[in-house]
């Protein structure tokens, strides 16, 4: 398989959930990331190309921040090995600094 990421995936130990801005419904929990996207576990297939907006749950320790509101496009939906779920390949749209930040500080304090 090609590897077109610009930007190392980090796992991380603690699976971060996150929800659909527009309904407050629960997507998926990230499970590695990056500055530049995501890997998604889900329970529904999302299509490639699809374009959300995510609010994702930060853990304890972020100060007041206790969301991380970024969109996303989903640039691979395929079956994960366990079938109930759905592995979800998300870029990241619009990454400003603050992003940056509290993604940086995820990776720091929360790779495996």
């Amino acid at each position: 398989m090609n590897n077109q990421r610009k930007f190392n995936r980090y796992n991380l130990f603690y699976d971060l959930e996150a929800f659909d801005d527009k309904t407050s419904q629960t997507i998926g929990h990230l499970t590695d990331i990056s500055i530049g996207g995501a890997m998604l576990i889900s329970e529904s297939p999302i299509s490639v190309g699809t374009r959300l907006k995510l609010n994702i749950v930060l853990p304890a320790g972020f100060g007041d921040q206790t969301h991380l509101s970024i969109d996303a496009e989903c640039v691979r939906s395929n079956l994960d090995v366990n079938p109930d779920y759905f592995n979800i390949g998300l870029h990241f749209l619009g990454i400003n600094q603050q992003h940056q930040e509290i993604i940086e500080s995820l990776i720091e304090n929360y790779q495996l």
